[in-house]
């Protein structure tokens, strides 16, 4: 397994729990993004659309069932969309939405954003994203 975890995030409690999830079969553990996630996949027609400033890789699955050339075969679907956005992202939940294993948003919990009913309380991993990272050196850290 590796963990990637983008730059403009703060671990801000113990992983372990993210790091030792099952993967059940799927190529990625990942979070839901924020509410705008949700017209995000509404655009590419999936039922949910994830964050990736947070993914945990189920390496040898991946390679086994050649992930890649997945990549290559089924990422131009969603550029032919009407809004190619955040395009790793995009083909990561393009390709792979039936092999990506969601976990609470608590672990990469997107600073001043909505979520709805699914805001998170105590998040484990912040994630600052946008242009403007200074919101990221004035978090009181709790």
């Amino acid at each position: 397994r590796a963990l990637d975890i983008d730059a403009d995030t703060l671990c801000l409690g113990d992983i372990s729990e993210l790091y030792n999830s099952d993967f059940d079969n799927n190529y990625l553990i990942a979070c839901r993004g924020h509410k705008h996630s949700d017209s995000q996949a509404k655009q590419l027609g999936l039922p949910y659309y994830i964050n990736s400033g947070v993914l945990l890789f189920n390496i040898p699955l991946m390679n086994k069932e050649d992930y890649f050339k997945q990549i290559l075969y089924k990422w131009r679907g969603a550029l032919g969309k009407q809004e190619p956005f955040s395009a790793d992202e995009t083909i990561i939940n393009w390709v792979f939405h039936k092999k990506i294993k969601l976990v609470n948003e608590k672990f990469n919990y997107i600073y001043n954003r909505t979520y709805g009913l699914r805001a998170v309380e105590k998040p484990v991993i912040m994630h600052f994203c946008g242009k403007n990272k200074t919101k990221m050196f004035n978090y009181t850290y709790v």
